[in-house]
């Protein structure tokens, strides 16, 4: 399937799967989205955007153009319905100047998204 990210995560989500990734459509992208299917191998549907990183890039919250995020995963024991515990990660191609003026930077986050499933 395109646009995978190379770390995802797939768990049974009523009475299919979920499929969480980060969007490889573009190159460093923001958006992490999710894809349903009756199989934990597929087909998936088209992706739907839970949430968009804040940190990446120039025009990131750190302003920083090295500073991305990688890895989307869903963390399944922590779901409530359709309320989702999502975890990804933040770091930066100067893994020298810029994790040791802010150590914030290389560290994962946690957000909790609602899915939003129609049908």
């Amino acid at each position: 399937m395109p646009y995978v990210a190379n770390e995802f995560s797939v768990a049974p989500f009523r009475d299919g799967y979920l499929l969480v990734t980060q969007d490889t459509s573009e190159l460093f992208s923001t958006r992490i989205v999710a894809r349903t299917s009756c199989s934990p191998t597929g087909p998936f549907t088209d992706p739907v955007e839970l949430y968009r990183t804040p940190e990446t890039g120039a025009l990131g919250s750190y302003g920083d153009p090295d500073v991305f995020t990688y890895n989307a995963h869903e963390h399944p024991n922590l779901r409530q319905g359709n309320r989702l515990i999502v975890s990804y990660n933040v770091n930066t191609f100067d893994n020298v100047g810029d994790v040791y003026d802010d150590a914030s930077i290389y560290r994962p986050r946690f957000i909790d998204v609602q899915l939003k499933v129609t049908g």
